[in-house]
């Protein structure tokens, strides 16, 4: 049996099967960073590219990503003032 053959046994393609990796439209939306937001380049730089991406994150977090311990004050109170 050659691997010619095994086409008639398998005859669906991916392109046919439904994917079991879609992901909902409202799961993906993510709110971006406003523009006055202080250092928000740095931030970008640093992978936080929506507001959700910076939720949780700490002074330690920020700190260990390269920002100054007063940057990352500015941008925790920044996020404080969003809420």
């Amino acid at each position: 049996m050659g691997i010619g053959t095994l086409r008639r046994h398998y005859p669906k393609t991916a392109a046919t099967e439904p994917s079991e990796a879609t992901v909902p439209p409202e799961a993906t939306a993510a709110t971006s960073l406003p523009e006055d937001l202080p250092l928000r380049d740095k931030l970008e730089a640093a992978g936080y590219r929506s507001l959700e991406d910076l939720r949780a994150v700490s002074e330690e977090e920020l700190i260990a990503r390269g920002f100054t311990r007063r940057q990352a004050a500015r941008v925790l109170e920044a996020l404080q003032e969003l809420s």
